[in-house]
């Protein structure tokens, strides 16, 4: 990339304070605020046919009388003596314009490269491990990775920006693909799905400087009542969230434990065992295109709740220091909204599933409200 360096507005002039010839180094000027600091390059003389552009690294001040240093004579036109009261200024020069055009031929034109077989101009190709340029071809995948360009001269590749040719049939604002003919853009999606830029008209498009092609991107999201502490028997519904740039055939969700797969968008899913799983959601559109995403699971087994005052192996009768908390790790399928008094279908048995380290025989328990009270069976 070519240095350029700052200008000043309308390029004021100022003037020499004492004469110069052609090997001087340091030039004395009028007002140094006229130059912007180095390094830097100003125009000496107003006469296009005789001027002289210099590059200088430094002022000897930022405003006023002084002198600009480490000067190099001849940076453009050719060296020669200036008498006082020369103008001198920062302009506009070949070198700023030749300087841009060439960093931006950089950025997206590369010149005096090899081609590894015969190419015409527009032909759509990629950049092999042996540093040639080959025709793409979406029917193989090796043909459709890596840096790709259009050729646009003779060992010139355009490998980012806009490129334009008239004999070209794109579809305006869709994306354009490697197509399955050798050196050929297209609106289609060839063998091997590589996008590789956008349409801006029928014969243009902007030619997107990347390697991979992502035409979908997707995501897990998961709910349940305790989302911080996973258990077991205990729902949990995921979702897929995804932009994708066709529409999405199918879902595939496999739950990491075994079960059967679901294609449904929102699946709920209940493990039955404590344990890390990954959810793994494959996305597929309308194009064959896929997609996968992960979520990684920490399910746990159902807490176990001691009741104060009760030693283990006693049978437990109606005490009112037996007051257990109904929460969702040891009764998921209950509601805990309403109180609850003296219904049958409300009556729980406490069991080793959901207090493990109450004693047996099963005793019954009612629940009133969100809380439940040991009685004698």
């Amino acid at each position: 990339m070519e240095e350029l360096y700052p200008v000043i507005p309308n390029s004021p002039r100022t003037t020499l304070t004492a004469p110069i010839d052609e090997d001087d180094d340091e030039i004395q000027v009028a007002e140094l605020s006229i130059l912007p600091p180095g390094p830097n390059e100003a125009t000496l003389g107003l006469d296009p046919a005789t001027a002289e552009t210099v590059r200088y690294e430094d002022k000897s001040a930022e405003s006023g009388p002084g002198s600009i240093t480490g000067v190099t004579r001849g940076f453009q036109g050719t060296a020669i003596a200036w008498a006082a009261q020369t103008s001198i200024s920062r302009t506009i020069t070949a070198y700023d314009f030749d300087g841009l055009r060439q960093n931006i031929n950089d950025a997206t034109v590369l010149e005096d490269q090899t081609e590894g077989e015969t190419l015409a101009d527009y032909d759509l190709v990629r950049l092999a491990s042996d540093g040639s340029w080959y025709l793409t071809d979406a029917t193989a995948y090796s043909t459709t990775a890596g840096q790709i360009g259009v050729r646009i001269r003779s060992g010139t590749i355009q490998i980012a920006g806009k490129v334009t040719n008239p004999a070209w049939t794109l579809t305006v604002s869709k994306p354009v693909y490697i197509s399955d003919t050798a050196g050929a853009p297209s609106s289609s999606p060839g063998a091997n799905k590589r996008r590789i830029g956008n349409a801006v008209s029928a014969t243009s498009f902007l030619l997107t400087p990347k390697f991979e092609s992502d035409l979908i991107q997707a995501g897990i999201t998961i709910f349940s009542d305790n989302i911080n502490h996973l258990t077991v028997k205990t729902p949990i519904a995921f979702t897929a969230v995804y932009l994708s740039e066709y529409a999405i055939a199918s879902y595939d969700w496999d739950f990491g434990d075994g079960s059967a797969h679901s294609s449904e968008r929102s699946p709920v899913h209940t493990y039955t065992t404590a344990d890390d799983y990954e959810a793994v959601l494959t996305l597929t559109d309308t194009q064959g295109n896929q997609k996968k995403a992960r979520y990684s699971l920490n399910v746990h087994a159902l807490s176990s709740t001691n009741i104060q005052g009760v030693s283990p192996g006693e049978t437990v009768i109606s005490r009112s220091s037996h007051v257990l908390n109904v929460n969702i790790d040891n009764f998921p399928d209950l509601p805990l909204s309403e109180e609850v008094v003296g219904r049958s279908s409300h009556v729980l048995n406490v069991n080793i599933d959901n207090f493990p380290d109450l004693p047996t025989p099963d005793p019954v328990i009612s629940r009133i409200g969100h809380t439940i009270t040991i009685v004698n069976t």
